[in-house]
């Protein structure tokens, strides 16, 4: 077994979401690929719904994160403020890009747990606009 168990199980999660798809990808798929047992995942993060839930908050808060010291560069005018960002943004999802076409994809599949998370994240990102506004 790895040292970091969780961040094994990450991975591997993320790996075979997208090769194999969240629906198509089980539980034991993700304990085997990661080295792990099977428990870990229950103890971790209590199910694969559980796991997506996981991989959608670590992208959207380094996403936010990524917006936000772009904001930070607001006093030096819009253009520079909206370049960091969109810079920002875009080494983000190119250093973590399975992640990136991960989530992007489940994003266009509408389920619960999706739309959930989707409404958190979307009124945090509406808050950082209009507060730099």
């Amino acid at each position: 077994m790895r040292k970091n168990s969780k961040a094994a199980i990450i991975d591997a999660a993320i790996y075979l979401f997208n090769t194999k798809g969240f629906n198509g990808t089980s539980v034991r798929d993700i304990a085997a690929k990661a080295d792990v047992n099977a428990a870990n995942i229950s103890y971790y993060f209590r199910n694969k719904n559980g796991l997506l839930e996981n991989c959608f908050t670590a992208f959207f808060e380094s996403y936010l994160e990524e917006l936000e010291k772009g904001f930070t560069l607001l006093e030096c005018g819009a253009e520079s403020c909206l370049k960091a960002m969109v810079d920002n943004v875009l080494r983000y999802q190119c250093q973590n890009i399975q992640l990136t076409r991960f989530i992007l994809r489940e994003m266009t599949i509408d389920s619960q747990v999706v739309r959930e998370i989707m409404s958190t994240y979307h009124v945090k990102e509406r808050y950082m606009f209009k507060k730099g506004s």
